[in-house]
């Protein structure tokens, strides 16, 4: 039976506990599973165990097959296998997601620490049913049967989570695996564009984009260049058109290392030993911002339509290196398009942004040895004057990079932090104090209008009444979320 957490908000938190159904045996499933990408299996038990999990009262391993390759890899789960590549995730049963995502993370195409991304997704997943957005997702006989549009219940989960400050880290773990997930999609769509299955091709193209002609065309010349690759005639469009994952190489330097990563069709770029993303041949190129001059290179999967993109400044350092490890004699150069480069006015670290992403996206880039020194010394001042909010795995950095796209603000005692879905506060001393109001879409484009023309008083901001002025004057609207304290006294905090 389902068990539910009680958090210091009226919002109760729910997480799956999986017992034996009434009636249900060992292979109740077998001949009920409705997973496109799952099969029966003669394979072995030998191959490398990557996850566990249990489904009932019965454990299961997900491990390679004996026919799983690089190419196309397959992962064994107890009596059946799974094919990675046909795993849709908008349209898969929980053991394809099983096995998909303890793929992903055995490859590091996550980005994932700690707990493994199919137990969170799990978790996560057991908030959307509370919500009433699914259901059965602690049954086990759904686990083979029912397929689910599981980024859209991570979503719903997200929302949720975003408009709570103690569960607002969980928004954004939801949103990471929603990143990595829409990242596969794409990978899986290139694979099928570049074997020359341009109709395969397509039809995944209408399953995952509704956003319009524009984005649906973007993808089906994406897909032509994918033939024109494989038929050796490189990717269309300038100098780019030189660049080949085949002729990647690595290359290390004082503060570099480019790695080829030929399953993913992309190089990962390494800065002082940590990732800063995969960026494949079309986004090999420097982009330039006329106003600032600065110079960055950006990932993102064309089309898409959301926040999840890499960037990193590029120095002469890198250029060079880049330079030699995509064997090219000069990286093609571009204005900076679709995107803006803004700076924090505090630190002076400036920040890339796609329009339309304020509150909820952008990446910090940190320049020199100066934005790195004032970074460091943004996020020791948040430790410093909050330590009671901090913790394992929210620190200072977290907040600081926040504050630099506009989403965090210090007060007197406290943090405030803003999103298109909500505004909540958070008190170092007293959690009685801490609030949080949900607001819609119409609201916070207002509120950014707001914010162009206003500062934040820092002192009245952490009480709500300063809020509820401002959503006065902008004609907004809000939900306001009751702590369990509000609901005892009957009255809310201002």
């Amino acid at each position: 039976m389902p068990f539910a957490v009680q958090t210091s908000y009226s919002q109760t938190y729910q997480y799956g506990r999986y017992n034996s159904k009434s009636g249900y045996t060992d292979t109740a499933f077998d001949t009920e599973f409705m997973g496109k990408a799952t099969s029966r299996t003669t394979s072995s038990s030998d191959g490398k165990n990557i996850c566990i999990m249990t489904i009932g009262n019965r454990g299961f391993i997900a491990e390679y097959a004996d026919s799983s390759t690089e190419q196309d890899p397959i992962i064994k789960v107890g009596d059946y296998e799974v094919r990675v590549n046909d795993v849709d995730p908008k349209n898969a049963t929980e053991i394809e997601m099983f096995a998909l995502t303890s793929y992903m993370d055995d490859k590091g195409l996550t980005g994932n620490t700690g707990m493994k991304t199919f137990n969170k997704m799990r978790a996560y997943s057991s908030q959307a049913e509370y919500n009433g957005f699914c259901n059965g997702i602690a049954d086990p006989m759904t686990t083979w049967s029912q397929n689910r549009d599981w980024t859209a219940i991570l979503q719903n989960a997200k929302e949720t989570y975003l408009a709570m400050p103690k569960a607002y880290e969980h928004g954004l773990k939801c949103q990471s695996i929603i990143d990595s997930l829409e990242s596969w999609s794409g990978a899986r769509f290139l694979k099928r564009a570049q074997s020359g299955d341009i109709a395969a091709a397509r039809e995944i193209i209408e399953k995952y984009i509704a956003n319009g002609p524009t984005y649906r065309n973007q993808f089906y010349e994406l897909a032509d260049q994918g033939v024109q690759q494989k038929n050796g005639t490189g990717l269309s469009g300038g100098r780019n058109s030189e660049i080949r994952v085949s002729n990647f190489k690595e290359v290390e330097t004082a503060n570099y290392k480019l790695v080829p990563e030929p399953e993913i069709g992309g190089l990962r770029i390494l800065v002082d030993g940590k990732s800063a993303g995969v960026f494949k041949p079309e986004h090999l190129k420097i982009q330039e911002d006329a106003q600032t001059g600065t110079r960055v290179m950006i990932s993102e999967l064309p089309g898409f339509n959301g926040n999840w993109y890499d960037a990193i400044p590029v120095t002469e350092e890198l250029e060079s290196a880049l330079s030699e490890a995509i064997g090219v004699e000069e990286v093609p150069h571009q204005p900076l398009e679709g995107y803006y480069i803004g700076t924090h006015a505090g630190t002076g670290i400036k920040y890339v942004m796609r329009p339309g992403d304020e509150g909820r996206g952008g990446q910090v880039l940190l320049c020199n040895a100066v934005d790195e020194a004032r970074f460091k010394a943004l996020s020791e001042e948040y430790e410093r004057r909050y330590p009671n909010l901090m913790s394992s795995s929210i620190g200072g950095a977290f907040y600081a990079s926040l504050e630099i796209r506009g989403m965090a603000h210090r007060g007197a005692n406290g943090i405030i932090t803003t999103h298109p879905d909500g505004i909540s506060y958070n008190d170092n001393d007293d959690p009685k104090k801490n609030w949080s109001a949900k607001i819609d879409e119409k609201t916070w484009n207002l509120l950014l209008g707001w914010f162009e023309n206003h500062s934040l008083d820092h002192e009245k901001m952490t009480g709500f009444k300063y809020w509820d002025d401002i959503f006065n004057q902008i004609g907004g609207s809000y939900e306001r979320i009751w702590s369990d304290d509000e609901l005892k006294q009957g009255y809310l905090y201002q």
